[in-house]
């Protein structure tokens, strides 16, 4: 399961780390620890929030985090190309459409583990939008 936290602004997702487990040594002594396969997420962080903007140009950036190394990253569902390891940080510029935009962003390591920031929101309007209409009062105005 992904527990999502927001943290500072940015969306984080965790997961438990490592498995240990606990087995005796071949010569029956006290027990030592075994280090369990990776099943720990990738961690994402990211700039993007939901927000309303009017230029079609839209520009994030962000980073993921993996002890096993973070071998692929996508946004919007195409790979992105990133250069694997432990510590990946990534800029996107993405063209939107007029009225809602969704951005995702999924990470997966080394051993196949994969996680997901919540999908994102960006509603892009039209400049003519925030131009002022005879007759009626600009927006902040009393």
């Amino acid at each position: 399961m992904l527990a999502a936290t927001r943290l500072s602004g940015s969306l984080i997702n965790t997961f438990l780390a490592y498995q240990t487990a606990v087995a005796p040594d071949t010569k029956n002594n006290t027990s030592s620890q075994i280090k369990g396969e990776d099943i720990s997420s990738p961690i994402i962080r990211s700039s993007i929030k939901p927000c309303i903007v009017y230029d079609k140009n839209f520009f994030f950036s962000g980073e993921a985090h993996d002890d096993s190394g973070i071998e692929k990253l996508f946004i919007n569902g195409e790979a992105i190309d990133i250069r694997p390891g432990k510590h990946v940080f990534f800029n996107h510029f993405l063209k939107l459409n007029e009225g809602e935009n969704t951005v995702t962003v999924r990470a997966i390591d080394a051993e196949g583990n994969e996680a997901a920031l919540f999908p994102v929101v960006i509603e892009k309007k039209p400049l003519n939008y925030l131009i002022r209409k005879p007759g009626l009062p600009f927006p902040c105005s009393r």
